[in-house]
């Protein structure tokens, strides 16, 4: 019996010799195939290693590996997943995980898998610094920044790490120290282009302009051909009011990551005579943007040319209306039939618009006639000064900068309510497609009377809208498009802006040349709505001749 059990053991024991030795065979000849990037025999391999050991969480990691090599992102995730299941501690597998689903902007498990790393290793830099640029994704900018403090704690001399956690401080608004971190930096990498234009950003931010632009042209004597400098230079010149300087720069904006430009059969236009020939034009950015812009299209026209133009799905039907646009389309719709293409912001370029010739020919959007009429029947059942406002812009843009971008231009519905609680004073929301989920929380505040779900609906986007604007007593906005249509149909218009502003509405003015029609009023300090409602208030009650607290009207400059 003894002898019996001993021949069954070393027959075992034979057996896992020889499974460990096919083992380690095939795996290592995957390993050789992936270095040659054979990558269909490394999986065949690799499979053989698995036959004879299905344990093994780093073959099932290096399968996943040559899948990733493949862009096979989901069997490579499946491979991983086999890892982890093998072995929780992995990092090496939770991070690739991490990678994958970054990538696809799945950011929740992105985060699953990276604080599953730290964890493991409160010192991984990788996973560090993968947290806070997803944080900043998510515009979840305290988060980000105590990561990158972390990081940046743990490896002080890592140039690209200090940068990011600069970056998260400009985004927590905390620029004092942010500049602090840079010119720390600046000192260590004299040349850094990264650097350099960040310095620069952030006193454009300041307002110092003529700094900023020092920096962006220290950036261009190195390298002529930076995108970013020269677009920061067409921010700069257009915010301080040098158009001509600006709308060069301006072009620069199709060599960014996030334009792509249309590819058309037909040349582009660039000044040729236009009488007789049909141009198309075409929108290319925001909803504000193709409002704003538009204006350009009656140009062309008293030209003499025919006018095609392609804009978002959302405004065919409010610029159908437009008798100058001989026919209007939208983006995704193809034609051919048309002698000059031009991207819509490229028009005040070709026309070398400056401050004093900017197309002023107000208005030039059109509310329909009969809805005008239906709703001012609507309101003029109430005796009141009757205000339409918006407090939210779009927040559902691709890009994490432009969605902080849009969230420091919007402000809390629940300010509103010293304007809300003027005599006399009626509110009604212009607010659409996002922002509406204040209205429970102002229930106890103020009243705000809403429109019924077929409004901007039934008729057309932006078609309701613009008929009660033509019947309301003055529109109070932020940054969004809602003021451009306002400004275009040439009523009345408040327009209330961040600090800093966006580029169009330039420094300290009150005013705009771009709509007669509109008054600015801006934060004295980055967030302070406060304060710009404050002045409103006292200025609708100046209106109304009513009793007011001291404030100073700006002039206009």
């Amino acid at each position: 019996m003894k002898t019996y059990y001993f021949a069954i053991m070393l027959g075992c024991a034979t057996w896992a010799m020889a499974s460990e030795n096919n083992f380690f065979i095939h795996f290592n000849a995957g390993n050789e195939h992936m270095r040659s990037g054979n990558y269909q025999q490394a999986h065949h391999e690799y499979d053989q290693a698995l036959d004879a050991n299905p344990a093994s969480a780093i073959t099932y990691f290096n399968n996943g590996i040559a899948y990733l090599c493949q862009n096979d992102t989901t069997s490579a995730l499946t491979c991983f997943q086999h890892s982890i299941s093998l072995e929780p501690t992995y990092t090496k597998a939770h991070l690739q995980m991490g990678k994958i689903y970054q990538e696809r902007n799945e950011y929740k498990h992105a985060l699953l898998h990276f604080t599953k790393v730290l964890a493991i290793d409160p010192k991984n830099v990788d996973a560090l610094e993968r947290c806070g640029k997803i944080c900043m994704e998510q515009n979840n900018v305290v988060e980000a920044l105590a990561y990158f403090q972390r990081a940046t704690t743990l490896y002080p001399h890592e140039s690209s790490l200090a940068i990011s956690y600069a970056n998260a401080l400009v985004a927590n608004h905390r620029s004092s120290e942010a500049f602090a971190k840079y010119q720390d930096l600046l000192q260590q990498f004299p040349h850094n282009e990264t650097i350099l234009y960040n310095i620069g950003y952030l006193y454009k931010c300041m307002g110092k302009i003529d700094t900023a632009l020092h920096y962006y042209r220290q950036i261009l004597e190195h390298n002529p051909n930076h995108v970013e400098a020269h677009f920061g230079l067409a921010m700069a010149y257009l915010l301080t009011g040098s158009l001509l300087e600006g709308w060069k720069e301006y072009e620069y904006r199709w060599q960014r990551n996030n334009m792509t430009p249309r590819v058309l059969a037909k040349p582009q236009w660039s000044g040729e005579a236009l009488q007789g020939k049909t141009l198309f034009i075409h929108a290319e950015q925001g909803l504000g943007d193709t409002l704003q812009f538009i204006r350009y299209a009656r140009v062309a026209k008293t030209a003499g040319a025919t006018v095609i133009a392609a804009v978002q799905k959302p405004l065919v039907t409010l610029l159908s209306r437009c008798p100058y646009l001989d026919r209007v389309i939208s983006l995704e719709q193809k034609i051919t039939n048309f002698d000059y293409h031009i991207p819509l912001m490229s028009m005040p370029l070709v026309y070398q618009t400056e401050l004093e010739s900017i197309p002023t020919d107000i208005p030039y959007l059109y509310a329909d006639e009969q809805l005008i009429q239906y709703w001012g029947e609507v309101l003029k059942k109430e005796q009141t000064f009757n205000i339409g406002i918006c407090w939210q812009g779009n927040p559902n843009y691709s890009t994490a900068s432009l969605r902080r971008t849009v969230a420091a231009k919007s402000m809390p519905l629940h300010l509103f309510a010293p304007l809300a609680n003027i005599p006399g004073v009626r509110l009604y929301s212009l607010q659409r497609t996002s922002g509406t989920e204040q209205l429970a929380e102002i229930n106890d505040l103020f009243e705000l009377h809403t429109f019924d779900d077929s409004f901007d609906v039934e008729h057309g986007r932006f078609m309701d809208t613009a008929a009660v604007m033509k019947r309301l007593d003055l529109v109070i906005t932020v940054d969004t498009a809602t003021c451009h249509l306002a400004g275009g149909l040439g009523i009345p218009v408040w327009l209330m802006l961040p600090n800093p502003p966006d580029w169009r509405w330039m420094l300290e003015r009150s005013d705009t040349p771009w709509y007669p029609t509109m008054q600015l009023f801006r934060q004295p300090e980055s967030g302070d709505w406060e304060s710009v409602i404050n002045e409103i208030t006292q200025k609708v009650k100046w209106l109304l001749d009513l009793p007011r607290e001291p404030f100073t009207m700006r002039a206009n400059n």
